[in-house]
This record gives structure tokens, C-alpha cells and sequence, in this order.
């Protein structure tokens, strides 16, 4: 091979390599890469041995059926102590004897690929989906430095190898752990990518950073459950190449089976428990509670549950316990409006009554209700859910038509119910997240009752109305006609019909009605800047924490010549 000329053009690197001839053929290759960091090219020759032979076809699709993973990810079935089936060549290393290579020295990676790769259309010499395999490792190691877990465990050559292969859409790809471990809990491995161009380029990153994140991981505790590496390595993998159609179905697996709890030995349904990382709403916390988990794990002792060092590793950086998380997993998905796969009740039409059979749910399980409202019977709806013992919490989510969400904390049952009045004048759905408590020893069940409040609703007024004072006040004041479970009362004002809404107390006005007998109000609206028409309306918060906005009245304030 001739001496390699290194050019420094500004804020990129370029490399000449000219190999010498191979076979009568005389081969250049250039590789292009933009930052500092120090970037190889190189081309291998074929070795003087026989090629090795190629695995049947449709080999690697029945690995991934006996695996229960057709046409997805090997990677759970090739850990160290994984039970499920794999044949030997799998997690042995591909043969480079016709692998051409390129490489990035910070960190370092080093992507195999075969001759015949696919276009260039950036004519830089590199193919396209080798030099996307590249830059897709390379930010993933990258991102997981910078989260606290750490670099690869090495293999010997000190980088992550990254295979590209054509096993022609049977899996995506995956990332095979090596039993020749490092010192310590660690061990190190090989990545593995389709490259048949059956998944786009989203998908075809996407595996590599969830296979190179999972060999990070591994380089902390090669043994530790697929339950937390693969949804620690999915969230790795979303943060690096942004979220995809692969990462929703993952995180809505959690709630096809949500009586299973998300402590199961299924590689497939573990995935989903990914939810909990997003819980905590901020990426910089999530990644510290992250490492703090990985780090306890490569530290426990042979005889120490991970489970348990998990969870307290978890609470120490939380403040939170599993359940916890799993709640705010849940309502973190439904605000954001990843729909669960499958619901433990959901109720559509009014009136339902005593849904057939008890929905089991199991200790550290989620039951989920949806209720959503019918247009042609009443204003409300009384939701009853009964519930087989007190290990259990509650959390209701209603969301309102004008955008956003109500978040209400129903804390535990009382007697044996949950109960909740669901008012639609101002929502057009609500869901109600019950988790059992760790503490529970045995799976419980969930009776859903719904009964529609008619025309009825918990209250109704008999006059709303507004007049300006002198001062640049505007006087609001209301009678009601009846009030039942009310907490308190709210005054919005508006410069226009359709709002927006600003409310001019931030303290409710109790609720001094009775379900047979309404009382008066009157609120005073000191005005910082005078426009006229003003509009004014009251909103009636319930005992559980919803609103319920009347009609609004208008206001006229006097010109400046009349006063």
C-alpha cells in the first residue's frame, strides 16, 4: 500500500488512501467527513482462504421465528444467558473476506461493509448507507459519554464493529454479546445491520443505534435483564435518531397486556416498559437516573437481585417508587398522545352497566378506563369502578375541548370505589389510571359501572350577568339554582367570544350552595387596561377537581366622554 496524504481543509478531514493493484485492478478510495475528529478509510483484501459458506436461505428468519421476534431484532435472544434459541453462527463474527471498512478513530467505530453497497450519490467515495452506519455509531457512543454510562467494554481492538449484511428483511438487525468478557460484570460484542434496502434509512439507523447502545450497556453488566436493557438501549436510540414508527409500537407494547405488570420475562412485551424512562420529563434527569441504575447493576454482588438494585437505584434519583413511575409513564403517554394498544375497560355508549366479568390486574399492573361522552344522553356522566381491596391508586386525566389537559390524583378507594362525576360541557374525553400497589400479593379485579346524570348535571344558574362600576371596575355576579359536589368557583374574562380565557382570581370562591337550595356570588374585576366589549363567564370547579364553564355574558364599558 502507498503512504496515505492527509489534507486539513478547515473544519473537515479529508483522507487518500491508494491501494496498491489487487487482482489487475487498480482501486482508489476517498473518504470524506465533516469535524476534527481523526477519520481512516481503508479497503481489505481478500484473504488466501476459502470463503466461508453463506447460511441457508431463510436462515436468520427462522432463528427470529423460533425467537418469537420474526422479522425484528435478534438482540434479545443473543445475550449471555439468554433461554431461547440461536444458532452458532449468529453470534459468531461475519468473515471479512470480502468487507471493504471504514473507521472513526473518537470514538471509535468501525463499519464493514460488502462491495456492492448501494448508490453514492454524494460521490465522496464512501456508499451512502456505509457512511450513515458510520455517523449513526458514532453519535450514539457519543450520546451515551455524555449520559453518564460510560464506553464499550473492548473486545481487544479497542472499537465498536458494525457488520453490514443483506439477510434480506428478515431481521433488522442486532447485536450479538461475546463471551470473552473484560474484567468485571462487562462484556463486549459485534453489531449486525440489514442491508438489503427492505427498511428505509429511519429503520436502518435506528437499529444500529439501539444494537450499538445495547453493546454500551452490555459493557457494564452483560447479565443484567433484558426488562431494563432493552428499554434503556430504545431510549438511547430515540434521544440519538429521534423517534419512529419502530420506537410508538414499543412504547405502546406496555399496555397490550396491562395486567401483566412490568416485570415479565417476555424480550418482546419488556420493551415496552420503556414508558418509565419518559416519565420524568426531562431528558438530562432521565439520563442521570439512567446511569445511576447501570451503575449499581455492575456493581451488585453475585447474590443481589437486579430488580431490587434497579428500583432503588431508581428511587434514590427519583424520589420515586415503581409505581409511581409507572403512573406518570402512563399519564406522560396519554397526554402525548401515544393511544395504548388496548384498554382494560373502555366505555363508549351510555349507559353501560356492570361490564361483564372482573378485569384481573396483577400487583405492579395498570388498569386504564376511558370514558367519552354521548352526545345524545345528558351532560354528564358518574363513573364507578369497584375494586377487590385498597391496594390500589388512582389518577383521573380529562382532556379539554379547548386543548389541554386536567390532571386529578384520586389517592385510594373508599369502600372497596373509586367514584368521579365527569362533566362534558368542557371535555370530550376522560381516562382513569388505576395501578395496583408492589405491596399487593395477589391479582385483584376491576368492575366498571357508568350511569349518564341526564340534564341535571351538579349545577345550573339562574342569573349570570356584569355591569361597570366606576374606577375601572366591572362587577360579576351569578345566582345558583342548585349545587351539588362543587368545591369552588372561578371568573375567566375575555376580549373576545372564543377567548382566550384569563382568570382574574388565582383563589376559587367556595362553594356555598345545596343540592336543593342555590346561593349569590359577586366578583369585582379591577381593570389594569380598558377595552370595550369585555366578556365575562364563571366556571364551576367539582369536588374531583374539573371545570364546568357557563355561557358568557357581555360587558359594554362607558366611553371616555360619558363618564
Amino acid at each position: 500500500m502507498s503512504a496515505t496524504r492527509t489534507e486539513r481543509r478547515k473544519d473537515r478531514v479529508v483522507f487518500k488512501i491508494r491501494l496498491r493493484r489487487l487482482r489487475g485492478l487498480s482501486i482508489a478510495f476517498t473518504a470524506v467527513f465533516l469535524g476534527a475528529s481523526a477519520v481512516t478509510a481503508t479497503l481489505a483484501a481478500p484473504p488466501a482462504v476459502d470463503p466461508p459458506i453463506d447460511p441457508p436461505i431463510g436462515a436468520v428468519e427462522r432463528v427470529a421465528l423460533a425467537a418469537g421476534l420474526p422479522h425484528d431484532d435478534l438482540s434479545p435472544v443473543l445475550g449471555l444467558d439468554s433461554p431461547l434459541p440461536a444458532s452458532s453462527w449468529v453470534r459468531q463474527r461475519p468473515v471479512a473476506y470480502v468487507f471493504h471498512q471504514i473507521a472513526n478513530d473518537e470514538p471509535a467505530v468501525r463499519v464493514h461493509f460488502p462491495p456492492r453497497v448501494g448508490p453514492d450519490n454524494d460521490l465522496d467515495g464512501v456508499p451512502d448507507r456505509a457512511a450513515l452506519a458510520l455517523a449513526t455509531a458514532v453519535h450514539t457512543l457519543e450520546f451515551c459519554q455524555r449520559a453518564g454510562l460510560g464506553q464499550l467494554a473492548d473486545d481487544g481492538d479497542g472499537e465498536l464493529d458494525v457488520y453490514l449484511l443483506p439477510p434480506d428483511g428478515a431481521v433488522r438487525g442486532y447485536a450479538a454479546i461475546e463471551h470473552a468478557a473484560p474484567p468485571g460484570r462487562g462484556a463486549s460484542g459485534f453489531v449486525v445491520a440489514d442491508l438489503s434496502y427492505r427498511h428505509d434509512d429511519q429503520t436502518f439507523v435506528g437499529s444500529i443505534a439501539r444494537s450499538a447502545a445495547r453493546l454500551v450497556l452490555a459493557g457494564k453488566d452483560a447479565g443484567a435483564p433484558s426488562w431494563w436493557v432493552e428499554p434503556s438501549a430504545l431510549w438511547i436510540e430515540t434521544h440519538v435518531v429521534g423517534p419512529s414508527l419502530e420506537s410508538e409500537r414499543l412504547l405502546q407494547a406496555r399496555w397490550n397486556h396491562p395486567e401483566r405488570g412490568p416485570l415479565v420475562d417476555d424480550a418482546v412485551l419488556a420493551r415496552g416498559n420503556v414508558g418509565l424512562l419518559w416519565s420524568l420529563g426531562n431528558e438530562a434527569h432521565e439520563a442521570r437516573t439512567l446511569a445511576a441504575s447501570w451503575r449499581d447493576l455492575a456493581a451488585r454482588s453475585e447474590a443481589a437481585s437486579p430488580r431490587e438494585v434497579i428500583d432503588a437505584a431508581r428511587r434514590r434519583s427519583t424520589g420515586l417508587g415503581l409505581a409511581e413511575l409507572q403512573i406518570r409513564a402512563a399519564l406522560t403517554q396519554l397526554t402525548g398522545d401515544v393511544a395504548p394498544g388496548r384498554f382494560t375497560a373502555d366505555v363508549e355508549v351510555l349507559p353501560v352497566f356492570d361490564q361483564p366479568g372482573a378485569v384481573p390486574v396483577a400487583p405492579l399492573g395498570l388498569g386504564l378506563v376511558r370514558v367519552r361522552p354521548d352526545p345524545s344522553d345528558g351532560d354528564g356522566t358518574r363513573l364507578r369502578i369497584r375494586v377487590e381491596d385498597d391496594e390500589w391508586t388512582a389518577h383521573l386525566l380529562a382532556r379539554r375541548r379547548a386543548a389541554g389537559w386536567d390532571h386529578v390524583p384520586l389517592g385510594r378507594p373508599l369502600d372497596g370505589e373509586f367514584s368521579v362525576t365527569l362533566p362534558w360541557t368542557d371535555y370530550d374525553e376522560a381516562s382513569i389510571v388505576l395501578a395496583r400497589d408492589q405491596n399487593a400479593t395477589f391479582q385483584a379485579g376491576l368492575l366498571v359501572q357508568a350511569t349518564s346524570l341526564g340534564h341535571r348535571g351538579p349545577f345550573a344558574l339562574s342569573s349570570l350577568g356584569g355591569r361597570p362600576l366606576p374606577g375601572s371596575l366591572v362587577e360579576i355576579s351569578w345566582v345558583s339554582a342548585w349545587e351539588m359536589e362543587l368545591f369552588g368557583w372561578l371568573v375567566e374574562r375575555a376580549g373576545s367570544p372564543d377567548g382566550p380565557w384569563q382568570i382574574i382570581a388565582p383563589s376559587p370562591i367556595p362553594a356555598l350552595g345545596l343540592p336543593r337550595e342555590g346561593t349569590g356570588y359577586a366578583v369585582l374585576d379591577q381593570l389594569l387596561v380598558e377595552r370595550s366589549p369585555l366578556y365575562y363567564r364563571v366556571v364551576a370547579l367539582t369536588s374531583d377537581g374539573l371545570r364546568i364553564s357557563s355561557p358568557h355574558v357581555t360587558v359594554a364599558l362607558p366611553t371616555p366622554d360619558a363618564r
